[in-house]
């Protein structure tokens, strides 16, 4: 006899393996359409989104076969992690050259202080923070084989600088200031930890009760920096924390979640192995300067038909945009991050063709060691284009130098970047009229260089160009090469960074 299905669910969608049976998905999918629960046009536009991406990303042509077992935990992988870890940390401050540590007069003795330096104790879907944090937790988390923690890695390399290790394992202040008091040099770890709603942790469901930092990482912070002025401190988490001790310590470094070489990655960086050339994501601030904020409803997550309602009042204006329209100073940007060295930005100009906008600069390290640079493209689009952002993230590009040397940065923005979304046309528009403002620099507040460019791509008139000279702005652009355009549009399309 053939097992009834049970019966359709009456309000939402349940998700995942466990419940595809309850879904309006799975095995029900023809069931519903023919009861009039969701159209067929609703199932055909889920199928095409899913192959249009497959066919973008060359997957329906000699793909490999799939091998969900096979061994990931090789020397190549460990290395490769290693090094997405360390290029993925954001220098938030440094001062009078703390970073990076190297043996000298000053410098022979340094204290690691904190649990998060210390071997992380691995639960179930990572549903605990004890020790360094690699990840945080929920169902897309994954089994570690391994992870290598600050405390081991930092003692291996500083042995091999002849730098003397000592530590504190803990978050006690005064016991950390103790050990802290006989070093060098202080790197304090702490962290803030969230994940996903059905697993609550240390109070927290899911999103994170404040921005305060976890097991009393202010406090921390302070007891170790009161007693040794050489403070750095290191920061896990996923987004960002409250900084009050900001001008008590010479260095700070975002590492975010870096995996299981987070130990090796923090250290590299550390040691000047690699030269910091992470940028954040996000605009960093105090939790009452942000549009939004977090809704703790008491039916959600703990059961109930009701589920928490969003209003989305800022509309468009959400991060850096929301910053711009008030003018509001953030602690640390959207696109911020510091490196050993310094870079110059130069030479701005932007070409506006029928398939999007070309833009190139020139990118210089002006400082004495190698580093990478990010330059950003923001866009302020047409006057005619009303309640829109100051100015829009529209594409980066990473450019690694020597010391002194000099390349230029190709950014392409594509057709869909210069379209808005007209409510009223239900559909994306590209403005044909007014000009676009093309801003450049090293984040969403510090954009030095600018030009404006008629968004029908026609030259400026004398009298343009000659208000063009006087706001010291060239819009003037050099005529491509009509034999080398294909091949041009080819490898700038290779490092196209698409923002939408």
């Amino acid at each position: 006899m053939k097992k009834k299905l049970p019966p359709l669910p009456v309000e939402g969608k349940y998700w995942g393996p466990d419940y595809v049976d309850d879904s309006f998905w799975g095995r029900h999918i023809l069931e519903c359409i023919e009861k009039g629960i969701f159209p067929q046009e609703r199932l055909d536009d889920a199928v095409l989104r899913i192959i249009r991406t497959m066919y973008k990303l060359d997957q329906m042509d000699n793909y490999p076969e799939v091998n969900l077992y096979v061994d990931t935990n090789t020397k190549e992988n460990a290395a490769l992690n290693r090094k997405v870890g360390a290029d993925s940390n954001v220098l938030l401050k440094i001062a009078d050259h703390i970073l990076p540590l190297k043996k000298s007069k000053k410098v022979k003795k340094i204290a690691v202080i904190g649990k998060d330096s210390m071997p992380p104790t691995l639960c179930e879907d990572m549903k605990c923070a004890n020790g360094t944090l690699p990840l945080g937790w929920g169902s897309g988390t994954t089994d570690f084989k391994y992870v290598v923690d600050p405390l081991s890695a930092i003692t291996k390399r500083a042995k091999k600088a002849n730098l003397k290790v000592i530590s504190y394992g803990d978050d006690d202040g005064k016991k950390a200031a103790k050990v802290a008091k006989n070093a060098d040099v202080a790197i304090v770890f702490v962290q803030a930890n969230s994940g996903e709603e059905y697993i609550t942790v240390e109070g927290n469901a899911g999103d994170r009760l404040n921005l305060d930092l976890w097991h009393g990482g202010n406090e921390l912070i302070e007891a170790v920096a009161a007693v040794n002025k050489n403070t750095i401190v290191v920061i896990h988490s996923p987004g960002p924390v409250n900084v009050p001790f900001l001008d008590k310590v010479k260095g700070v470094i975002f590492a975010g979640l870096p995996g299981q070489e987070t130990g090796n990655a923090i250290t590299d960086v550390l040691f000047g192995d690699v030269n910091p050339s992470g940028h954040l994501p996000y605009t960093w601030a105090p939790r009452e300067d942000y549009p939004t904020d977090v809704k703790y409803e008491p039916e959600y997550p703990d059961g109930g038909d009701k589920m928490t309602v969003y209003d989305y009042n800022e509309g468009l204006f959400v991060g850096y945009r929301w910053f711009d329209k008030n003018e509001i100073k953030p602690t640390f940007p959207f696109g911020y991050g510091l490196s050993y060295t310094t870079f110059e930005y130069s030479d701005l100009e932007a070409d506006m063709e029928d398939d999007g906008l070309y833009v190139t600069l020139n990118v210089k390290n002006t400082g004495k060691v190698a580093g990478a640079a990010v330059p950003m493209i923001f866009l302020s689009f047409p006057e005619s284009v009303k309640d829109y952002p100051v100015r829009l993230f529209k594409g980066f590009d990473k450019v690694v130098l020597k010391a002194g040397q000099s390349k230029e940065a190709k950014i392409f923005i594509d057709d869909h970047a210069l379209s808005y979304y007209d409510v009223e046309f239900e559909d994306y528009v590209r403005p044909k009229e007014g000009e676009f403002t093309v801003f450049a620099g090293s984040n969403a507040s510090d954009l030095p260089l600018k030009v404006k460019v008629l968004a029908n791509g026609d030259d400026y008139s004398e009298d343009e160009a000659e208000n063009e000279e006087e706001e010291e702005v060239s819009g003037e652009v050099e005529e491509d090469n009509e034999d080398s355009v294909s091949e041009d549009e080819k490898e700038l399309k290779k490092r196209s960074y698409k923002t939408y």
